[in-house]
């Protein structure tokens, strides 16, 4: 059952529970709430995040091959040049490093910077550079249909039933390649 108020964060929170970093590990866009290992060093531009290390991370002050792991969940959209942020993560990893990456598709706008959002087939460009990348959806039609009516004020009260009738369904009907996502989850290899 998912109990969370979001769809979008049950997928994120799958993404991290099946993640298993080894070796050092940096959390862009994360700070002392949002940190999902404790062993891993958050780098924020948000001073009030609490990061470890506050920087623009399109321009990352790590030397190159600095980490095993990077993880970027729900950040990139909010980046001016995706390319540049790709590139920096690229520059960091360790050869055969691994990016865990989430990214929403169809969602509402959230943010004052909230710039992009990517179909699969551009996540696999921005990647391109990177030995493999696997694309995962978050959700099909259903979950996106249930996650829109959550936002009207019977929603407010419903969302948990709301968000269980759009995964059931999704998995009833076998969404296994919509083309109405949520979000991608991204893992790739440097």
């Amino acid at each position: 059952m998912i109990k969370t108020q979001y769809i979008r964060r049950y997928f994120i929170e799958k993404a991290i529970s099946e993640f298993a970093p080894t070796g050092k590990t940096l959390e862009v866009g994360s700070g002392k709430s949002w940190r999902y290992y404790p062993e891993s060093i958050t780098f924020n531009r948000d001073y009030f995040a609490e990061p470890d290390i506050i920087g623009d991370a399109e321009n990352m002050n790590f030397d190159d091959c600095s980490f095993s792991n990077v993880i970027c969940l729900e950040v990139i959209e909010h980046t001016k040049s995706p390319n540049k942020l790709v590139s920096e993560i690229h520059r960091v990893l360790i050869p055969g490093g691994t990016l865990l990456l989430t990214v929403p598709f169809i969602f509402e706008i959230h943010d004052r910077e909230d710039y992009f959002r990517f179909t699969k087939e551009g996540l696999l460009y921005l990647f391109d550079s990177f030995s493999s990348v696997h694309i995962q959806h978050n959700g099909g039609k259903y979950c996106v249909i249930f996650h829109f009516l959550r936002l009207g004020w019977l929603g407010r009260f419903m969302f948990p039933v709301f968000n269980n009738i759009g995964y059931l369904l999704d998995n009833i009907f076998n969404c296994k390649e919509p083309r109405i996502t949520l979000g991608y989850t991204v893992i790739a290899t440097k």
